[in-house]
């Protein structure tokens, strides 16, 4: 599985969205996204679970996001990387077990707009169904809106909680376990709030459900898991990479690019408005890449595009801001660190 491949997993636009807007055809609805897939390929997996005789060792949080970052950039992280990581990610350790199903929140890695969550789901026999997750409830009978899952504390499931957009992802499983990753993105938005250190939020998970091929779907543990997650460290650094406006061109369109700000886990755009019936502009952006001193590279993709003049751009790993050379952007422009 390539970097890309990762980054379609976790992101929030579809990747069929890149290839019509390529051809100027209607893309799909953005959204939050629930995908069942294998987080990271073989080797990395014997490397994360650890099988001795009937038991798993498991990777520390550091240990693990380093694994896995290393394998969405493709390359060797570098020092700063490493070290970042370590310095950043939270060990968190917090287990909630109902009707036999143990819900582990082992490890957080977090930036003001970025936050990965790591879990691990445990059962009391072997996960045969093709399909499991956490099915939200509603919150009220007409069925228009489905619980939070990630809110501060204090708020209500049932209330709008701006902290909700983002992906999951649902290792296959192994054995009676399942890894699962959450990654919260506030970048959707340039006036959502930012994660913020010592405020305590809640991840709120409800009725495991399984779902066989051509089957209705069981609730096999009904119930609630929840866990209340502090930040302890938010690595709030960025830099802005624009002194003035740049005109940037792909698919035969051009945006007016008026700001771009790097941080260590993403990027943050402005531009003049666009033509919004014309989708083609939200891909000027896409396979941009930033390109650090050592040569390596870290891939760019958008994960929100808003036509009237903003975009949150995903970075496949986290970055060491004093190794970035710079940013390349699609068309190749090249925009240096100041």
């Amino acid at each position: 599985m390539t970097g890309k491949d990762l980054f379609i997993a976790l992101g929030s636009i579809s990747p069929k969205y890149y290839d019509e807007a390529e051809n100027d055809t209607i893309a799909s609805s953005q959204g939050h996204k629930s995908l069942r897939r294998p987080l990271l390929i073989a080797a990395v997996i014997a490397a994360l679970l650890l099988l001795v005789g009937c038991g798993y060792v498991v990777l520390s949080g550091t240990e693990w996001f380093q694994s896995y970052f290393a394998q969405r950039k493709g390359q060797p992280l570098t020092q700063g990387q490493t070290d970042y990581i370590a310095q950043n990610t939270k060990e968190i350790g917090q287990s909630v077990t109902v009707n036999g199903y143990t819900v582990t929140v082992e490890s957080a890695i977090a930036e003001p707009r970025t936050a990965y969550i790591k879990l691990r789901l445990e059962g009391s026999r072997p996960f045969t169904k093709e399909w499991i997750y956490f099915n939200p409830r509603w919150t009220s009978d007409d069925h228009q809106y489905t619980e939070e899952s990630f809110y501060r504390k204090g708020n209500s499931p049932k209330e709008h909680s701006p902290y909700g957009g983002g992906s999951w992802v649902y290792d296959d499983p192994v054995g009676n376990t399942i890894s699962i990753l959450i990654r919260l993105d506030q970048s959707h938005d340039p006036s959502a709030p930012t994660f913020e250190v010592g405020i305590p939020y809640i991840l709120h998970l409800t009725d495991l459900t399984e779902n066989d091929s051509g089957e209705p779907a069981v609730v096999v543990a009904e119930g609630e898991w929840n866990f209340e997650i502090i930040f302890d460290h938010l690595n709030e650094e960025t830099v802005e990479l624009l002194s003035q406006p740049v005109e940037i061109c792909a698919n035969g369109v051009s945006l007016n690019l008026t700001s771009l700000k790097l941080r260590t886990m993403g990027l943050d755009a402005a531009f003049d408005p666009t033509d919004p019936s014309d989708i083609r502009t939200m891909a000027v952006l896409a396979l941009s890449k930033v390109v650090l001193k050592d040569g390596t590279t870290v891939s760019i993709m958008p994960t929100s595009f808003d036509p009237s003049g903003s975009a949150g751009l995903s970075l496949d790993c986290p970055i060491d801001l004093a190794e970035v050379d710079y940013v390349q952007l699609r068309d190749g422009t090249q925009l240096p660190m100041p």
